[in-house]
């Protein structure tokens, strides 16, 4: 967020610039205009001036009208990304309450299998996705007794291997596929 505010305060800082240098050119026009009304000159450098003179009013308030609407963008994108940073919060810990309960539950079930603390936490492991290799770099111990460990869970839960685990605890998070209409 920081990055976006010192960018919109650059721009307004640059605008800023623009209408100030704008607001001088056109103040010098007028007044050479005036100048030249009161001296007399041509009609034609009265009709240049004057014509330089509008195109730096209508500059101006271009300018101020661009301003005033990207203020207001800015105002609601901040809004938006406060609304958004609030809707991630919310479904954060809402998500939280609810990984909790996944968590208690695989728990539950690895101390139904009679599962060591070590195989435990073999399990967990194995449900993240980590390899035997990087478990074994977690708990700092070889990628030997790892592989034991997972064996010895697959044994006692009565399943084939990783995919199995993960099956057995995330099956159910998974919609059924309504039939296809092609046949």
């Amino acid at each position: 967020m920081k990055p976006l505010r010192q960018s919109l305060h650059a721009n307004d800082r640059l605008a800023r610039l623009v209408v100030a240098y704008t607001v001088f050119v056109t103040m010098f026009f007028i007044w050479d205009l005036t100048k030249d009304l009161i001296g007399g000159t041509t009609g034609y450098h009265i009709l240049f001036e004057l014509g330089i003179s509008c195109v730096g009013l209508t500059l101006l308030a271009e300018v101020a009208l661009s301003m005033r609407s990207l203020r207001l963008e800015a105002r609601q994108l901040k809004n938006r990304l406060s609304d958004s940073v609030e809707d991630a919060r919310r479904w954060q810990a809402e998500a939280q309450g609810l990984l909790q309960g996944l968590s208690t539950a695989v728990d539950q079930q690895f101390t139904a299998w009679g599962l060591t603390p070590a195989e435990k936490m073999v399990g967990r492991l194995l449900l993240k996705g980590l390899s035997l290799k990087e478990a074994a770099e977690v708990r700092q111990t070889s990628e030997r007794t790892v592989r034991q460990q997972a064996q010895e869970l697959y044994r006692k839960a009565s399943i084939g291997g990783r995919a199995e685990l993960s099956a057995f605890f995330f099956e159910d998070f998974l919609l059924p596929v309504p039939p296809s209409s092609d046949t």
